[in-house]
């Protein structure tokens, strides 16, 4: 039996290296998202506007497959709790992120 934390296809993950150069670097690209949900003459547009940052983190996540893991089932039983394990460290690491932008030195 193999344990949760060994994978038969190690790669690139949301730890050490990866994540200080790829998350950590987007802190200072973060900015709040916008919504404008009504036009000047009132009619429902509803468009969110992101930073650069959040575009940099989602497509980290893209490149990543979180969305994926679960269902290419590439560690068996274990690709749920994989991609809640990636998941998790990205949901993290980008509270850092977030926070650090908007802490006084």
């Amino acid at each position: 039996m193999r344990a949760i934390g060994q994978s038969p296809h190690p790669g690139p993950g949301i730890n050490g290296h990866f994540s200080l150069v790829a998350i950590r670097s987007m802190g200072e690209l973060v900015a709040p998202p916008s919504l404008t949900q009504y036009n000047q003459w009132g009619q429902r547009i509803d468009i969110l506007r992101t930073s650069e940052g959040w575009r940099g983190l989602k497509a980290l996540c893209q490149q990543q497959g979180i969305v994926a893991i679960p269902y290419e089932r590439k560690h068996g039983e274990y690709s749920r709790i994989h991609a809640f394990d990636k998941l998790l460290l990205m949901a993290g690491d980008n509270q850092v992120v977030r926070l650090r932008k908007h802490l006084p030195n």
